[in-house]
């Protein structure tokens, strides 16, 4: 592949083919341990690098605006400094606005002055092909959401939820005006705290922020996606 000396540095994408990842991630020949997690949204095992990776699937898996999202989507050929590279992002992210690519560093890793310079590279490159690219603090991604909430309402919220139970939290969220997540993950009834996550998924009841936080029930499931996602993308750094 030959570049032009001149003018904007060349960018090529190559999407790994359907159901297959760009660079294997899980390999037996592998120094550290790799893991598989189970997607709740994609209905599939999903391979990651690291946890840090599995934390970041967690949290795509209970963020509403999200409609899927892939490892090791593409590889992408670019030019930075005269010097040919390959870059393997770590998560294609769909969603109802949007694709997005997912790159996730470690916050001591990130401050490494090619991450920086690939990055800002990517972020300004990429739009003009169709994706966000965001580079994500890992250790950031455990301050959003508890892991073990996010856990919680993953594993509660995989049932349906009828059009009557819908219609009775409604009624039980407009009475109460909010109802506390200690209350749902130990008061409630068993099946009514099932109900309440798969609403928390769907993004009609807004996730909770803390172990001691209230729950609500809000009318535009887009803006409360909206809000978790812009939660999640605030582990980014500019």
């Amino acid at each position: 592949m030959k570049y032009p000396p001149w003018g904007q540095p060349p960018l090529v994408i190559k999407m790994a083919p359907p159901g297959q990842l760009a660079r294997k991630v899980v390999k037996r020949s592998n120094a550290r341990c790799t893991i598989k997690y189970s997607s709740w949204k994609m209905q599939s095992m999903l391979q990651c690098e690291s946890t840090h990776e599995r934390n970041c699937m967690l949290l795509l898996d209970v963020c509403p605006l999200v409609l899927g999202f892939h490892p090791q989507p593409c590889r992408i050929e670019f030019v930075l400094d005269r010097q040919s590279f390959m870059h393997y992002p770590d998560i294609l992210v769909n969603t109802r606005f949007g694709q997005h690519l997912f790159e996730i560093k470690t916050a001591r890793d990130a401050q490494d002055s090619f991450i920086r310079a690939r990055s800002a590279f990517m972020m300004r490159t990429l739009p003009h092909h169709g994706f966000s690219y965001h580079l994500i603090v890992a250790e950031h991604l455990q301050t959003l959401l508890r892991l073990s909430d996010a856990e919680t309402v993953k594993r509660l919220g995989n049932v349906h939820c009828s059009q009557l139970e819908r219609e009775r939290l409604r009624r039980l969220f407009a009475q109460h005006g909010s109802l506390s997540w200690q209350s749902v993950k130990h008061h409630l009834d068993r099946q009514l705290s099932r109900y309440v996550c798969r609403l928390i998924l769907e993004g009609w009841i807004t996730p909770p922020t803390s172990p001691d936080s209230g729950i609500y029930w809000t009318f535009d499931s887009i803006q409360a996606g909206g809000a978790s996602w812009a939660s999640l993308i605030s582990a980014d750094i500019r």
